[in-house]
């Protein structure tokens, strides 16, 4: 993965496993089969309590036009990096999560919202929010574009973070932006590769 993403791996190795959420309901990710070099069979992240969130607004839809050439480059960082791809083939892609980032000073830390609308720490899905346990980093190390929200869910999302975050932060200030945006292929109720995509639609990582 580019430099740019090892604060990702840092996150992963301090949060819980990633959950799943959403069933399928978009078709870009439909031909994601053809796409796999050398694929493997991979046993998947149990994709429970899935609920997706719809795709209709401009940047979940643009982020979802992104997702095949997303897939590529990770195809092909796999490759390089003789790792395994795995096999897409019949796997569906749904959007999971907004990616909301929220600064502080020069520091800044992500939280991801599902289609329940409630804020959680990045990866910690199965936990409440806690602003005590969340990963700042310099905001800086976090290279890739912010939006501001568009569609109603996105705004909904947005200020639901806001609202967690200014009552552990009464006294800071804070700014908020959607920082991403989470697929998952799903594949018999398992999640098989997980994909996120900033505003701009760049990659921000691709892994199972």
């Amino acid at each position: 993965m580019p430099r740019r993403l090892a604060w990702v791996a840092l996150a992963l190795a301090c949060c819980l496993a990633l959950a799943g959420c959403g069933d399928s309901q978009d078709t870009a990710g439909d031909d994601g089969g053809s796409t796999t070099s050398t694929p493997v069979a991979t046993t998947g992240v149990s994709a429970e309590g899935l609920e997706p969130i719809p795709t209709n607004g401009p940047g979940e839809s643009a982020a979802l036009v992104a997702l095949p050439a997303a897939l590529e480059q990770g195809r092909q960082e796999a490759a390089t990096a003789g790792e395994p791809w795995p096999d897409l083939t019949g796997a569906k892609p749904i959007l999971q999560a907004y990616l909301v980032r929220v600064t502080m000073g020069d520091e800044a830390a992500l939280l991801e919202v599902r289609a329940d609308g409630t804020p959680h720490n990045l990866h910690a899905y199965q936990k409440a929010f806690d602003a005590g346990s969340l990963l700042w980093v310099p905001e800086d190390d976090l290279q890739t574009s912010t939006a501001a929200p568009q569609s109603d869910a996105e705004k909904a999302a947005v200020a639901a973070v806001e609202e967690d975050m200014a009552d552990a932060f009464p006294d800071e200030a804070l700014e908020t932006a959607v920082h991403g945006y989470r697929f998952v292929y799903v594949r018999d109720e398992m999640i098989v590769l997980t994909v996120e995509i900033d505003p701009a639609g760049g990659v921000i990582s691709v892994g199972s």
